[in-house]
């Protein structure tokens, strides 16, 4: 049997907001958008990425990350930052070998981009 994940689903009350924010940050292409099932797909690099809209949706908290591998760290610091989104603190090195910053969508949810530092999937 063949099992793959198809994509990672983000549920908001306001969806054209978060759609909007995923999109234009990181220019996303839009895959498939569906007004009247407030529902939206999005290519995340080998990832799609579906926004929903659903009625009182609390995801703060929530208990996801949402990881980014980029490839200049400090572009995307200051491209962030030209768009008015707070940082979580500065860039940081963590030992399993890869720098980060951490930022929240509107909904609350925790972001993570980062950068490897040593070769990706290098092991001892």
């Amino acid at each position: 049997m063949n099992v793959q994940l198809s994509f990672l689903e983000l549920q908001t009350a306001d969806w054209v907001s978060l759609l909007n924010w995923y999109r234009d940050l990181f220019e996303f292409p839009l895959l498939l958008r569906v007004d009247k099932d407030r529902f939206a797909l999005l290519q995340a690099g080998s990832v799609r990425l579906a926004i929903k809209g659903t009625e009182g949706a609390n995801v703060t908290g929530s208990g996801i990350l949402l990881a980014f591998e980029v490839d200049d760290l400090e572009a995307w610091q200051a491209r962030v930052q030209a768009r008015g989104i707070a940082l979580e603190g500065p860039i940081k090195t963590s030992p399993e070998g890869y720098r980060r910053l951490r930022l929240r969508d509107p909904d609350g949810r925790a972001i993570t981009l980062f950068a490897w530092v040593t070769t990706a999937g290098q092991t001892d």
